[in-house]
């Protein structure tokens, strides 16, 4: 992100330490508020301005409040924002200046460091055993080969497929194969002629079970 932001004012903080920390004021655009919530509002930053400009600078981002009375020019300012900078306030500069986003590795950042302890208190290092497990090295994943199917596999399979497909076409045709021959035995009691149709009467069935067939097909 080469992006500038105009730094509206200065002013300083406390920190957990008791030491002050320079805080800025700007006014964000969108797409530096996605960059900073995405890393946690705790993002780097060059800042262009006398006595902070020698290395890049850890901040904390958040939504500007409770602003201070002594910064006048800066009250009633919409979608104001402020960062505190974690390093050593100096002095105010004379001239506000601006910073952008630094997103180069940690080495190039100067981050603040705790205080030395004070006189008289004596920081001991714990005796106790770390309760960090030693990290397991992650196992290999075992790779799966398959062997290919046999001929007699494969013909099994189309046999399935088949049954699957043409099951209901079969059905349908012995269920109207039979209602039609049902039906050719009841005419054979009505139709003295009947020996002489027998051919058109049987010829009726067969392209009726044919094209009854071919119709399930298609419609399969």
């Amino acid at each position: 992100m080469n992006d500038r932001f105009e730094i509206l004012e200065w002013t300083t903080q406390k920190n957990q330490y008791d030491k002050i920390n320079p805080v800025i004021y700007f006014i964000p655009t969108f797409g530096f508020l996605t960059y900073s919530r995405n890393n946690n509002n705790n993002i780097r930053l060059n800042v262009y301005a006398k006595n902070y400009d020698k290395h890049a600078i850890q901040a904390t981002v958040s939504k500007a409040s409770n602003i201070q009375q002594n910064l006048p020019s800066i009250i009633g300012i919409p979608n104001l924002y402020m960062a505190i900078l974690k390093t050593d306030w100096i002095e105010k500069p004379k001239k506000n200046g601006f910073f952008s986003i630094n997103t180069n590795n940690l080495s190039s950042m100067e981050i603040q460091k705790p205080p030395p302890p004070r006189p008289g208190k004596v920081y001991k290092k714990s005796d106790k055993k770390s309760d960090k497990k030693p990290k397991k090295k992650p196992k290999k994943k075992l790779e799966r080969f398959f062997r290919p199917k046999t001929i007699t596999e494969k013909f099994t399979d189309n046999i399935f497929e088949l049954r699957d497909f043409y099951g209901p076409v079969v059905l349908i045709v012995v269920f109207t194969f039979a209602i039609l021959y049902s039906t050719i035995q009841i005419v054979k009691e009505f139709d003295d002629n009947f020996e002489k149709r027998r051919t058109i009467y049987y010829m009726i069935l067969f392209m009726t079970l044919f094209i009854t067939s071919m119709s399930q097909t298609q419609f399969s």
